[in-house]
């Protein structure tokens, strides 16, 4: 089964070997709703258990397509103070954004301070997986629509036509 509070440790097992791989949440998910994606980026970025307005973030560079913070753990650990991963697709006024989620912490003003680069200017409408504080994301000035991406969004596949006489 699809896990979206951990999208980036969902696997498949395919072919006659049983060859197992990672699947690529982000990617499929852009693919199924027609998303061009015009840039792609990733954020490592600081996260406490109590995040708030005024909790550590992680600094991005100005240039590049993948940005990374000065926080120096880059893969995600448990605890205060951790890198939390942050991979997110631009396509038009959409800005699509996936990330591990727990119960235990409120990554608000991650996911504000990503909106906020210059790179993601113009973005209207952002899609998030499972869940977020979606009436403090609204506080953006250019944000009009909050979208929680459910399992329900990779149901949407191919539609079979009845070819029987």
């Amino acid at each position: 089964m699809l896990d979206l509070r951990a999208p980036f440790s969902n696997r498949i097992t395919y072919g006659k070997d049983s060859t197992e791989s990672v699947v690529d949440i982000v990617e499929s998910y852009c693919y199924l709703k027609g998303l061009p994606i015009e840039r792609r980026l990733r954020f490592d970025l600081a996260v406490e258990e109590t995040s708030g307005p005024d909790a550590p973030v992680g600094e991005t560079p100005p240039v590049g397509e993948t940005s990374r913070s000065r926080c120096p753990l880059a893969k995600e650990t448990s605890g205060p103070d951790s890198a939390r991963t942050y991979r997110v697709i631009k396509s038009g006024q959409r800005l699509v954004i996936f990330r591990n989620v727990t119960d235990e912490i409120d990554d608000t003003a991650q996911l504000l301070e990503i909106l906020a680069d210059p790179r993601l200017a113009s973005v209207r409408q952002l899609d998030v997986n499972y869940d977020a504080d979606q009436d403090a994301l609204r506080q953006h000035p250019d944000l009009r629509e909050v979208y929680l991406i459910t399992t329900v969004d990779f149901d949407t596949g191919t539609v079979w036509e009845d070819t029987s006489p």
